[in-house]
């Protein structure tokens, strides 16, 4: 195993494309790290050059204890996956798990014409080892135990089309496993699963990393799959001149989720988003309201012990952040306080089994920042109107009845409220 070190690493093609500015980030020997983000926030360039398959225009990697920036990545001892398996289809279970051992085999020639292989259908190059020596009786204990560690030992002479998606998954896994690298990285690898099989893939990923206990940088543009798999999530924005820091924050799923350090991290994780509202606080110092449209809550003592910066802020324009979770009906709240409900009209209602959607209109116009229209972008939504509501979303408990059109009303943990600058966009904490 072997810890990962950026540092001001960055990456510009031609004279003037830049994909990644300045990133800081250290990876822990045997850590998990996913890194995620919209399209075109540099994940897979990040992944690429530390795989070394695309050089570095700025900065220092380190692997280990090596500096990595001219190293060719088959001296890296790394293996990756990618999002399209990138199995030979004309070869067997075994074969396809056993070529990077047999590799390690050949003779410098054959390495090399296997090299210009891989490279011809993208398999990672960075299979390519030093030349060691290689008993086959080893091979056969490494994909035997591969195998048998990912469920699949009855499938060693099929060839990947009499294979499920999921079992290709494996394979391909399989494949870098059984390798023993310093690091796996892992490119998406999961996004050509249907829906159900990423959530098994998922669990086996958790599993495969525990029992090995493989330094893995996991790429993903799903926050819900960063957010489960991640020991540390690192989430990445697209560069933009205004605001060019392409690393946001880097912290666990629990942090990122009641801690975000600015708006674009606020409003890319969590399913549903968070919703976001324009207002400002009043009050005296000892009660204070959150109000925005005709909107008054008064927020929660502990808010105001925890955060004594809000009093700073007393009558400026600020965003309010509130996460679908904080809502219940009154009819199921526990101690609900009347100065911290909403009175709404359901405009959409989904049963989703365990909780409720509720979506409702609030009469406070949209907040409208350059990070939330990059995320609508990659939403594929359009641009929020300059209108005078804004769409919110409540979870509620599914035992309580609520149908489109009624009114409801809604309690409000205010203690959980987020507070943002509305220029700088960051988390006033």
């Amino acid at each position: 195993m072997a810890g990962i070190v950026l540092e001001n690493v960055g990456k510009i093609y031609g004279d003037e494309i830049r994909a990644v500015a300045d990133v800081n980030l250290e990876i822990g020997d045997g850590e998990f790290l996913v890194l995620v983000g919209p399209s075109g926030c540099g994940k897979s360039t990040m992944l690429r050059m530390i795989a070394g398959l695309e050089e570095i225009s700025e900065g220092k990697i380190t692997i280990g204890d090596r500096v990595v920036n001219d190293g060719q990545p088959k001296d890296r001892d790394i293996a990756m996956m990618f999002q399209n398996y990138a199995l030979y289809p004309h070869w067997s279970v075994f074969d396809n798990m056993a070529f990077g051992l047999k590799l390690r085999r050949s003779s410098g020639l054959g390495a090399r014409r296997f090299s210009w292989m891989a490279d011809r259908i993208r398999l990672c190059s960075a299979l390519i080892c030093d030349i060691l020596v290689m008993g086959k009786e080893e091979i056969m204990r490494r994909v035997d135990a591969g195998a048998e560690l990912l469920e699949i030992p009855d499938y060693p002479d099929r060839r990947p089309k009499a294979l499920s998606g999921g079992q290709r998954q494996r394979v391909a896994m399989g494949r870098a496993t059984v390798r023993e690298p310093s690091v796996f990285l892992m490119d998406e690898p999961l996004s050509n699963l249907d829906a159900k099989l990423r959530v098994l893939m998922r669990t086996e990923l958790s599993l495969l990393h525990e029992r090995l206990g493989t330094t893995t940088v996991y790429v993903t543009h799903d926050q819900v799959e960063a957010m489960t798999l991640g020991q540390r999530v690192a989430v990445l924005k697209p560069y933009s001149v205004a605001r060019p820091e392409t690393l946001q924050q880097v912290d666990t799923p629990s942090k990122l989720y009641h801690e975000p350090r600015n708006l674009f991290v606020a409003c890319f994780i969590g399913s549903p988003a968070m919703n976001l509202a324009s207002g400002h606080l009043e009050g005296d110092g000892e009660s204070v309201s959150a109000v925005f449209g005709n909107t008054r809550l008064t927020l929660h003592p502990e808010m105001l012990s925890r955060n004594p910066k809000i009093s700073a802020h007393m009558n400026e324009e600020l965003v309010f952040g509130i996460r679908p979770g904080v809502f219940e009906d009154v009819r199921v709240a526990r101690d609900p306080v009347e100065e911290c409900v909403m009175e709404v009209e359901a405009a959409v209602v989904e049963v989703l089994g365990p909780e409720t959607l509720v979506h409702f209109l609030v009469p406070s116009p949209p907040v409208v920042t350059p990070d939330i229209e990059e995320l609508l972008k990659d939403n594929g939504a359009e641009a929020l109107s300059l209108g005078d509501t804004t769409k919110f979303t409540a979870r509620v408990n599914s035992d309580v009845d609520v149908a489109a059109g009624s009114r409801c009303r809604l309690a409000v943990d205010t203690s959980k409220i987020h507070f943002f600058d509305p220029k700088t966009g960051l988390r006033i904490a």
